[in-house]
């Protein structure tokens, strides 16, 4: 009688520890789920990172403006990088941006499409996109443009 209860404990034991380290690899996934969500970084760009949430943003942004959903997400992700190392390289050479010409590209941007800033913004929501996403993306075209002319200005002539 005592041999059985003893094979019964050892069972009960095996079932009990499998048990225990199910449970416990199961909480590791789910950590390991929590640490992957849309805030977690998703490139690393020369020690700066880009995370999930700024691509999906961007991908939002992009569709509204008309790229295929399936072009969308690799060119979030493209422009995204682009923008951190404009970003970076302007830092170094002291070209920055002013409000007053974001604010200037995106009243023509605005304009040239016959809109008004509430009819973008609806036009926008639809697609889960923002004007401040609109706006980034303006910023880094200006940029882009006050690093070229800050480049190459002295060297260009009226024929370039």
């Amino acid at each position: 009688m005592m041999i059985k209860k003893t094979k019964q404990h050892k069972i009960a034991n095996i079932f009990l520890s499998k048990l225990i380290l199910m449970s416990f690899f199961y909480f590791i996934i789910q950590i390991n789920f929590a640490l992957s969500s849309q805030f977690s970084p998703a490139i690393k760009v020369n020690n700066v990172f880009i995370s999930k949430y700024e691509i999906n943003e961007r991908r939002k942004l992009l569709i509204a403006l008309g790229t295929s959903k399936l072009e969308a997400r690799k060119n979030a992700q493209q422009q995204l990088i682009n923008e951190t190392l404009q970003q970076l390289h302007s830092k170094t050479i002291g070209v920055t941006v002013l409000p007053s010409q974001i604010e200037e590209v995106f009243n023509n941007f605005i304009s040239v499409r016959s809109l008004t800033k509430n009819s973008l913004n609806q036009s926008l929501r639809k697609f889960g996109a923002s004007l401040d996403e609109l706006k980034k993306y303006l910023k880094a075209n200006v940029l882009m443009r006050n690093i070229i002319n800050n480049t190459f200005y002295s060297r260009m002539t009226i024929e370039d």
